[in-house]
């Protein structure tokens, strides 16, 4: 199975750090909120942010005269088919984590087939060989859709993380992405499909008239309604059932045992934010009005410089 071993596929947190980095990061819940409004009107917030207290290193002090203080992103909102949306930050990178988990998980699972079907430790050579010539069918089926199925995969979670990367560092440099206006409009389909398996990977066009699209909020709200696609839901629990007949031609009655080889279904654990999703009073309720009928939310109006790609 070259899929599972391929240095191309790993751990998605190391492919793509500043995804990672933006996924984990921390903020105080008791900060208060800001928007960011381009022309300073409450029904065109964009985005509510907090901002943490100020470093006394010289170096930080240094960076904020020069650049400005660092923020941290809470809650995004955008327009779609007329009408505003938002999502938290945590939705955000809970959907982010969901892709990183069917990834890597799936990963796993394929290379702890591959390991099994190696280990012939407890077998003699020639009961090893009747298992391989019994299994090679099933082994190579699974092989042939795995590569199929992994690729696509890792480009759900990497067009992603594109977005949250360029969010990571709009937030450590103090810029916002839309250089006016709102987030410009994705203009392809976001559906279950294109966004958990995408057909191809693309170089996603990020800026369209300097403005960041909306791609990763309205996936991001896809990802967190669906479950993961069915092909792939089924091929994992095909290599289970393989794994499981290989440890009992193998003459281990442990079915336990196949947790050696192969991740549990949920792979990668929860993420674990610290970004309240209230980073203000009665939050949901000030975000409900931003959808309905805006009012302005309390805090700094000005947005930071435009993000430059």
């Amino acid at each position: 199975m070259v899929t599972s071993t391929s240095t191309e596929h790993a751990d998605p947190f190391k492919q793509w750090k500043g995804a990672s980095a933006f996924a984990h990061k921390n903020a105080t819940i008791s900060l208060k909120a800001q928007r960011f409004s381009p022309r300073g009107k409450a029904e065109e917030t964009t985005a509510l942010i907090v901002r943490p207290p100020q470093s006394t290193t010289l170096s930080a002090k240094l960076h904020d005269k020069i650049i400005g203080p660092p923020f941290v992103y809470t809650h995004f909102r955008w327009l779609e088919d007329g009408r505003w949306k938002a999502i938290n930050r945590v939705d955000l990178c809970t959907a982010y984590f969901r892709l990183c988990n069917e990834y890597d998980g799936f990963r796993q699972a394929l290379q702890g087939l591959e390991r099994l079907a190696a280990d012939n430790d407890t077998v003699s050579v020639g009961k090893d060989l009747e298992g391989r010539s019994r299994l090679k069918g099933e082994l190579h089926v699974i092989c042939e859709r795995g590569e199929r199925l992994l690729p696509r995969l890792k480009w759900a979670v990497g067009h992603l993380a594109e977005y949250l990367e360029i969010l990571d560092r709009c937030e450590a440099h103090n810029v916002h992405p839309p250089r006016k206006g709102a987030w410009a409009v994705y203009p392809d389909p976001v559906t279950a499909e294109t966004v958990r398996l995408p057909e191809k990977e693309t170089h996603m066009r990020l800026f369209r008239n300097g403005n960041m699209d909306d791609f990763a909020f309205r996936a991001a709200k896809v990802v967190n309604k669906t479950d993961a696609p069915e092909v792939v839901r089924v091929l994992r629990e095909e290599i289970e059932r393989v794994a499981r007949d290989m440890l009992e031609f193998k003459g281990c009655k442990d079915r336990e045992k196949v947790w050696e080889y192969l991740p549990k279904k949920g792979g990668l654990p929860p993420p674990s934010l610290v970004v309240s999703t209230e980073p203000i009073a009665d939050i949901k309720g000030v975000i409900e009005k931003l959808e309905a009928v805006p009012e302005a939310v309390e805090g700094e109006p000005s947005a930071p410089p435009a993000y430059t790609p």
